[in-house]
């Protein structure tokens, strides 16, 4: 089985992707690879508060549980998956990157990713 870092790394080879991380149920950064340094902490954050906001509006709307979350901004975009036991997977890319694509990889790699994990 490939390691986490790997996987996370083939997740920066595709066009206009930055980087991917993993996020622990509460939040910290368990793992990450972007292709040029950066402090994550801001991202990690804004991505918790937004499941947290996705998850309210889910239970309140009464649609079942959060599986993904895309937040595009001016320049980039955030996509998140959720993975068991809570965790997060996450792909930042730029904007006109192909999120289908990007879907595509997570969707391919979330069990090797959660076998990781485990």
């Amino acid at each position: 089985m490939p390691e986490l870092a790997d996987i996370l790394d083939s997740f920066c080879r595709l066009d206009g992707v930055h980087g991917a991380l993993v996020l622990a149920a509460g939040g910290d950064i368990r793992e990450e690879r972007f292709s040029e340094p950066r402090d994550t902490a801001p991202l990690a954050e804004v991505v918790r508060r937004s499941l947290e906001a996705g998850s309210r509006l889910a239970e309140a709307l009464q649609k079942g549980g959060l599986n993904q979350q895309y937040v595009e901004f001016a320049n980039s975009q955030i996509t998140s998956e959720m993975l068991q036991g809570g965790q997060t997977l996450v792909v930042v890319a730029d904007t006109g990157a192909n999120l289908g694509r990007i879907r595509l990889e997570i969707r391919k790699n979330k069990k090797a990713v959660e076998g990781c994990l485990a």
